[in-house]
């Protein structure tokens, strides 16, 4: 099982060094692709998986990534062969093997996207999230942060609604009884659309303060540990 540097953008973001080009690791895109004139594929464990053309604005996905990339590693290739991330030694690894089964764990749905029906409240609310490790910020429905107020202004980018901005939010979110701070926005119009034929509420990130995280597409399950600051 090879070891791939990680690199950490934004303080959500997941970017994987494979053969020197660096990919986003983002389970709220289906497919994989590259980008500009990176390789028409990807050699993860000694196989090849192709890489679709993405026509995306560059500059307003590097605003968004705070750096640039080469391409997506989406849910096509993600859900076949699991993965797990390790924030102490900085490494990612296309593999769903878990090390330690005794860490905190939440189940999921695969839909084509990582869906979490039980387990999480976000503003006191239940709700069932996608889960995108390629989002930097949280999305919700309208409603669900009215008696919030904001602590400022969000600007993201995403490849087919182009830039967004609008309120940010700071909201605890429960995970499997474990609280966290997330930033949260309120979603486009479009975006709650999609929402709401997929029946979920909001799209969420990993918390920062998660260090190791497994993602199982055996068992469909999600295990994590937090950091040794959070876990007394």
């Amino acid at each position: 099982m090879n070891k791939y540097n990680l690199k950490i953008e934004k303080d959500l973001l997941w970017i994987a060094s494979i053969d020197g080009y660096d990919y986003l690791i983002d389970t709220g895109c289906p497919t994989s692709g590259r980008i500009d004139d990176s390789p028409n594929t990807v050699t993860i464990e000694g196989k090849q998986y192709p890489m679709y053309n993405i026509r995306v604005d560059r500059e307003g996905l590097n605003d968004c990534l705070g750096c640039k990339i080469d391409g997506i590693i989406g849910m096509n290739i993600l859900s076949r062969r699991g993965f797990s991330i390790n924030k102490e030694d900085m490494t990612v690894c296309f593999d769903g093997t878990i090390g330690d089964k005794q860490l905190k764990s939440i189940a999921f749905e695969n839909t084509g996207f990582i869906v979490i029906s039980d387990g999480i409240t976000i503003n006191g609310h239940g709700i069932g999230p996608i889960l995108d490790t390629g989002a930097h910020i949280g999305y919700v429905c309208t409603g669900i942060l009215e008696n919030l107020e904001p602590i400022g202004k969000y600007e993201d980018f995403n490849p087919v609604l182009g830039r967004m901005s609008g309120d940010l939010y700071s909201s605890k979110v429960r995970i499997n009884n474990i609280d966290f701070n997330m930033k949260i926005g309120i979603a486009a119009d479009r975006v709650q659309q999609e929402l709401k034929k997929l029946n979920c509420g909001a799209i969420i990130g990993i918390p920062l303060e998660v260090s190791r995280a497994y993602f199982d597409f055996v068992d469909n399950k999600i295990y994590f540990d937090v950091s040794k600051s959070r876990s007394n």
